[in-house]
């Protein structure tokens, strides 16, 4: 299966919504492109590896600290189950800000990611 490509203006246009909301929804961590063309350089501390893409995808935000990351993903499991979907691979977990820049707990933020079919 080939997959569309389209650039930011194309999507919002297909999406009728706008390229200003595209970015916005982009800064937030809620809208994430499908393939990135650019890796950074890894470091000591990080690395950067491709992934293979997920066609299906329940996609959940998870606003807390890690210790109730099973809150999320129980939410998620019971969705997944009651729409009749199923697992199709395992999970990713995208951490958008944590320790590392931003103090308060409450206030951290990443996105689960669980393949379905």
């Amino acid at each position: 299966m080939s997959k569309m490509k389209l650039k930011i203006g194309e999507f919002s246009q297909m999406m009728q919504v706008t390229v200003k909301t595209l970015r916005h929804y982009e800064q937030k961590g809620l809208l994430l492109p499908d393939e990135v063309d650019e890796m950074g350089t890894d470091s000591a501390i990080i690395q950067f590896k491709r992934l293979p893409a997920i066609p299906k995808a329940l996609c959940m935000k998870h606003i807390g600290p890690y210790e109730r990351f099973y809150e999320s993903f129980t939410e998620a499991f019971r969705y997944i189950e009651e729409h009749g979907y199923k697992v199709a691979g395992q999970h990713r977990t995208c951490y958008i800000d944590g320790a590392w820049n931003q103090e308060d707990p409450e206030k951290w933020l990443s996105v689960i990611q669980i393949p379905i079919e």
